[in-house]
């Protein structure tokens, strides 16, 4: 019997994956069960294998899979779901996809075989630089907004002094202590002025830096 190509094997299941709506945008999964009873019931393990997979969970995967089923009488097929998810796992391997994981943050759980690992792995390093890089001047830009919102509030504070003090009503003591409280206010947003301008340099910096990245990272 002639063997069916790899090829012919993943696009079979991408058609059945998707008419069962197995095959989904890369999520990262929550609960107890690893399956749904509907899932352990319907048995199509070629296809949860494939999604494991393409999705670059390892084949212990399979282990919760006969935790999940467990309970509804149901054992998985070892052989079809590792056939799977090989077949899975070699579209998951691709170059692209590993720039597009290592930009997005994810983590590489070493799934890749040899013969793809080291183009999946360059791809996923040079996307992990691209999401450091990201990470670095959306971490500027929060500190930024919050010493702006500290500065607004340092402002309000001096402004209702100063109201306060126009009022004209005050006795000498009362006068003195709103006078001290300004000076210690003005003393304060200097200092968060001077830092608001060091925070802005790192900014443009790293905005360069991140710039400058793009423009040379090799797969985008």
């Amino acid at each position: 019997m002639a063997r069916t190509a790899p090829a012919e094997i993943a696009s079979r299941l991408r058609r059945r994956l998707a008419g069962v709506g197995v095959l989904a945008a890369m999520v990262v999964v929550t609960g107890c069960a690893s399956l749904s009873r509907e899932e352990c019931l319907r048995g199509d393990w070629a296809a949860i294998g494939y999604s494991d997979g393409l999705h670059g969970r390892s084949q212990a995967r399979l282990g919760d899979h006969f935790e999940a089923c467990a309970d509804h009488g149901v054992s998985p097929n070892p052989t079809a779901y590792r056939t799977g998810w090989a077949s899975g796992v070699q579209v998951y391997c691709q170059p692209g996809n590993g720039f597009d994981l290592g930009a997005s943050g994810r983590t590489y759980r070493g799934v890749c075989p040899p013969s793809l690992e080291g183009a999946f792995l360059s791809a996923y390093r040079a996307g992990r630089g691209l999401y450091e890089h990201r990470q670095a001047v959306e971490a500027l830009e929060r500190d930024l907004d919050r010493l702006r919102r500290d500065l607004d509030r340092v402002a309000d504070d001096m402004h209702a002094r100063e109201d306060r003090l126009a009022a004209g009503d005050l006795d000498p003591g009362a006068r003195e202590q709103l006078h001290v409280q300004l000076r210690r206010l003005a003393e304060q947003q200097g200092t968060l002025r001077e830092r608001r301008t060091h925070l802005r340099r790192d900014l443009d910096a790293a905005r360069r830096e991140l710039e400058a990245y793009r423009s040379h990272v090799r797969f985008r």
